[in-house]
């Protein structure tokens, strides 16, 4: 059996307040993550790797993927750190 619980009106107001202060900062904190550290669809990554569509699909699992949606997807930061994997410099 749940009880009933009374709150005051302007704690009630205060507290409703407070959870639509949380919401837009973690709306906000989330579009930050996606602004440094943006998602792209297997095209997009293909496009940005210089590499074919087939390439990309065949790799993916190499260059590190999430499905998100339904859909494959490869973070920029996951990008890069393939590329510095793969990266040869001469000394």
């Amino acid at each position: 059996m749940q009880g009933v619980t009374l709150v005051e009106t302007e704690e009630w107001i205060g507290l409703k307040q407070d959870i639509t202060d949380l919401k837009a900062l973690v709306v906000q904190l989330a579009n930050n993550v996606l602004k440094k550290d943006p998602l792209y669809d297997l095209n997009q990554a293909a496009e940005i790797l210089g590499k074919s569509y087939p390439w990309i699909f065949q790799n993916k699992h190499k260059i590190g993927c999430s499905k998100v949606g339904g859909e494959w997807k490869i973070k920029q930061s996951t990008i890069d750190s393939y590329l510095n994997q793969s990266f040869h410099k001469d000394q």
